[in-house]
């Protein structure tokens, strides 16, 4: 029974050690919805003398925070990609000039 049990607490461990990053992820993971649902919570139950309207101006907040935010990354993408697509080009360049200097070095 002990060997059984023992063999049990090997396998156990050997299943939390291969899988630790795992398990570190998901409790963190966990952590963070916990602090949101309970920090959503807490508003709502300070605002429950209005009504549906703390649904409704939550609604209207997240969606004006995301419409802010698909504009921000929109402009950030805008004023990067050309300078990202000059980068590649220089790359792809340098690279196909080295083959091409290699071939005929041959």
């Amino acid at each position: 029974m002990i060997k059984c049990l023992s063999k049990a607490k090997d396998k156990v461990k050997n299943f939390v050690v291969e899988n630790s990053v795992a398990f570190r992820r998901a409790s963190i993971g966990a952590g963070a919805t916990a602090l949101v649902v309970g920090s959503s919570l807490v508003s709502f139950a300070t605002d429950g003398a209005t009504g549906g309207s703390a649904a409704a101006t939550a609604t209207t907040i997240l969606q004006d925070s995301v419409k802010d935010i698909s504009g921000q990354v929109t402009t950030f993408i805008g004023n990067v990609a050309p300078s990202c697509f000059v980068v590649f080009g220089l790359i792809l360049t340098v690279s196909v000039g080295i083959k091409f200097v290699r071939k005929f070095m041959k």
